[in-house]
């Protein structure tokens, strides 16, 4: 699931979620074309981007378990 940006998470005591659009000035609409061509540039031009990075942990098999367990750093 993807939370965007300007909405609120709501879990539900039956546990389901709502996402309702905080609809304030910088709000725009999903239907709006500019919606969907919203890249990263502006926010790699401020600083406040960073790539994802991916992380390789290797895995082991734990004694007496088939399932894979991560390795402890050294």
């Amino acid at each position: 699931m993807e939370i965007k940006t300007n909405n609120m998470v709501i879990l539900t005591p039956k546990m389901n979620v709502l996402l309702i659009p905080i609809v304030d000035k910088f709000y725009v609409h999903p239907s709006d074309p500019d919606s969907q061509n919203r890249g990263t540039d502006f926010a790699a031009a401020k600083g406040l981007f960073t790539e994802r990075w991916q992380v390789d942990i290797p895995l082991t098999p734990a004694p007496n378990s088939t399932t894979p367990q991560p390795v402890s750093p050294v």
